[in-house]
């Protein structure tokens, strides 16, 4: 009995103790977090919002937040005042069981798909969605994945819980500013609700393509393929590169690069495919779904398609800029002397298309070089920068806006296609690729009058 009152006298103690050390760290990340964006933000009028101000009315909050998730909501509401994209937390609870620098996690091994509570949601169902006609639809299915092998199809809708309450929200907000991007990031979050403990099973009801009721256990996998890469204070990413050669009906061949993030282990892959491909009638660059990535690899990746240096836009600071300027590609890889390629080039981009992809896709687009199809991209396109806040955090924090060449700004409007192309869940269920069809037929015109 004195052993029980003496552990419960301790732990109270311990409890009055830790309070005022919680509140004093949980001021210490709000105040850095407040801090770096009030150093770095492009702009000196924070996007009209009165920065000091907000602090002094969000500060209390999170001095009496009794937990690290209601800290972070304080902090993500502070960063969604200034309504821009590329302001976010990256929760310190995952960035613990991953290799980050000047940490302590010195060789530790990087594992995906960890929440910031530790939970495993490493599994995955293996299918993607697209926001279209007021549902969610199944828009791919990975090749051999556990959906594929549950039977599940594109075109179908799907009928969880979430996805229903997120489809109301968004025809609830049909119009506003930032729609596009709030389609992708609900998508995201329907496929994310989804995933869970590898080998686990996730039943999901779905509409087929004749709109009849079926449910499916299909079971949790980790992703595979690709390359897992690790790049600054990000959780692991699994990186992959296709391409292939495409044979037009009348003997016409053209070049297909897609690849999911703009990331260097990349660039050598993409460097190769072009020597590959050099000889083609005209290329294809496949941006759907690549949510962007290191952003000063665009004026290398657009010097395989530029004779000369040309300036695609620039990156505006608060107290200076950068031009981002293309490096013509005149020796490949094995020293050889080359020319960059000079034939019609077109870039696929759809709503889930984002940041660097929207800079080297709208680059492209001013200068002349390129045709854009699709649909218009995410309007997500601020450079940013990742910094640790004391309790582990990470933040992620715009610190330049970008204006292409003939002075359009991106973020907010995104890249408006020349050739916009309606997504059908007919083509879905049919597995005809529209976008890419009508790049094709643009290549065989622009090759005929060569």
């Amino acid at each position: 009995m004195v052993e029980i009152l003496i552990s419960l006298l301790l732990a109270a103690t311990l409890a009055l103790g830790a309070a005022p050390q919680r509140a004093a760290d949980a001021v210490a990340t709000f105040d850095a977090a407040w801090q770096i964006v009030n150093e770095t933000h492009f702009d000196s009028d924070f996007n009209g919002v009165d920065w000091v101000a907000l602090r002094n009315e969000l500060r209390p909050r999170a001095e009496s937040a009794q937990s690290a998730d209601e800290l972070r909501e304080v902090i993500d509401e502070m960063l969604g005042r200034l309504g821009q994209s590329h302001f976010r937390l990256w929760p310190g609870g995952a960035a613990a069981t991953m290799s980050l620098p000047a940490q302590g996690n010195e060789g530790r091994e990087a594992r995906e798909g960890w929440d910031s509570r530790g939970v495993d949601r490493s599994g995955g169902v293996g299918f993607g969605v697209v926001f279209l006609e007021g549902r969610f639809l199944v828009r791919h299915v990975d090749e051999n994945g556990p959906a594929a092998e549950a039977g599940v199809e594109p075109g179908w809708v799907v009928l969880t819980p979430l996805a229903a309450e997120l489809s109301g929200e968004i025809r609830g907000s049909s119009g506003e500013l930032g729609e596009v991007a709030a389609r992708a990031r609900a998508g995201d979050a329907v496929v994310a609700d989804l995933d869970g403990s590898p080998g686990s099973d996730v039943e999901v009801a779905f509409l087929d393509s004749s709109d009849d009721l079926v449910k499916l256990a299909i079971e949790r996998r980790r992703p595979t393929g690709g390359q897992l890469m690790k790049f600054g204070n990000l959780p692991p990413l699994r990186v992959h590169m296709d391409s292939r050669r495409i044979t037009g009906d009348d003997g016409e061949t053209f070049g297909l690069i897609q690849f999911n993030i703009w990331l260097p282990l990349l660039a050598a892959s993409f460097d190769q495919a072009i020597e590959d491909l050099r000889d083609v009638d005209g290329m294809i660059i496949d941006l759907r779904g690549n949510r962007g990535g290191l952003g000063a690899m665009v004026m290398g990746t657009a010097g395989h398609f530029l004779d000369e240096p040309v300036t695609l836009g620039t990156m505006q600071m608060r107290d200076n800029e950068l031009r981002y300027v293309t490096n013509p590609r005149r020796v490949n890889a094995a020293g050889e002397r080359v020319e960059p390629f000079s034939g019609p080039l077109a870039i696929l981009v759809d709503g889930s298309t984002a940041s660097t992809s929207e800079v080297f896709a709208g680059g492209l687009q001013a200068v002349g070089r390129a045709r854009i199809f699709g649909q218009t991209t995410m309007g997500a396109v601020l450079p940013s920068l990742l910094d640790r806040l004391p309790n582990g955090d990470v933040l992620q924090h715009a610190i330049a806006d970008f204006v292409t060449a003939d002075g359009r700004e991106l973020e907010g409007y995104g890249v408006i296609p020349d050739r916009g192309v309606v997504l059908t869940r007919e083509d879905l269920v049919d597995g005809h690729d529209a976008t890419l069809a009508a790049a094709i037929a643009w290549m065989k015109k622009e090759s005929a009058r060569r």
